[in-house]
């Protein structure tokens, strides 16, 4: 038996996948870009859902982590850890032919630079070190980044 909550997840992804190929066949025309190229400019630009964080609480996560890794992400430079971060949670950054304001391949930014989750998060995924959309993401710790962005917000008072 399925439980409900997984039930109600499976179809919330259908439901939100549905609606993608709808927005996108309707942006933008035929003659401009292929199926495949309307599809992932929606994901990338189109929000679904609520932001999950902002670049404070992401650029603060590191605090959480056990040692070595905090002690490593402590020493290193903002983009560094900005790639630290990315690997320790199976954030898959985003291929260099992906357009727009992309903070990783899974997330688009909305209106308030918050970063919202899109079907990508899970359905991105690499191959060899290549990061290619479609595939699953094996590395991706959503509980952890879930359950750690929580107390990153508690602690910045934020909702």
């Amino acid at each position: 038996m399925i439980p409900r909550q997984t039930r109600s997840y499976v179809a919330l992804t259908q439901w939100l996948c549905a609606c993608t190929f709808v927005i996108a066949t309707s942006l933008l025309s035929a003659a401009e870009l292929t199926p495949a190229e309307r599809g992932l400019e929606v994901l990338r630009t189109r929000c679904f859902l609520p932001p999950d964080f902002d670049d404070q609480i992401l650029d603060e996560l590191w605090t959480l982590w056990p040692e070595p890794e905090r002690s490593q992400a402590e020493a290193a430079d903002a983009s560094e850890r900005r790639r630290l971060t990315f690997s320790y949670y199976g954030i898959m950054p985003a291929p260099a032919d992906v357009p727009g304001d992309v903070p990783g391949l899974g997330y688009t930014r909305n209106s308030n630079g918050g970063w919202v989750m899109n079907c990508l998060s899970c359905h991105g995924g690499k191959v060899r070190g290549q990061v290619i959309p479609g595939l699953p993401n094996s590395h991706l710790a959503l509980q952890t980044l879930t359950e750690d962005v929580r107390l990153i917000k508690l602690k910045q008072k934020k909702r």
